[in-house]
């Protein structure tokens, strides 16, 4: 959304909240992981500029965001960014409440992302090709 005004508008919606409290209550989530590059979904659909994404990879260490929302580095720790205050959706911590999170990626651009998503703890089964698997793999020896 465009500001932390709008968003905590939305959050006193009854719809939005309930479908929030719903999501809270599943068994199984599936959702996405975004890598955090000047050309990323987020970016191509206006939601972030090229220069927020920039400075939160430079500032932050930021390599992804879970679900839309949460952000987090390479080791999988949290980070607040200048664009957190713009994002519904389920923290980090709520996600791990849920019994099955799963994450499905297929873009090659996303090894980093994936890394740190899986270190989060947050992540219980990965979807994503045989080539993020095997960079996924030696990115985590390498930054040992």
């Amino acid at each position: 959304v465009e500001d932390i005004t709008v968003k905590e508008a939305f959050m006193k919606n009854g719809t939005v909240k309930e479908t929030l409290d719903r999501a809270r209550r599943a068994d199984v989530a599936l959702v996405g992981v975004g890598d955090m590059n000047e050309n990323s979904h987020m970016v191509k659909l206006g939601w972030f500029s090229p220069q927020e994404i920039v400075e939160a990879r430079i500032r932050k260490g930021v390599v992804g965001d879970i679900a839309g929302y949460d952000f987090f580095d390479s080791q999988g720790h949290k980070a607040d960014t200048m664009m957190s205050d713009r994002v519904i959706g389920l923290s980090m911590e709520e996600l791990r409440h849920i019994p099955t999170v799963v994450v499905i990626a297929a873009e090659n651009s996303k090894a980093l992302a994936l890394l740190g998503a899986l270190r989060s703890g947050v992540v219980d089964v990965l979807a994503t090709n045989v080539s993020n698997a095997l960079t996924i793999l030696n990115l985590d020896q390498q930054m040992k």
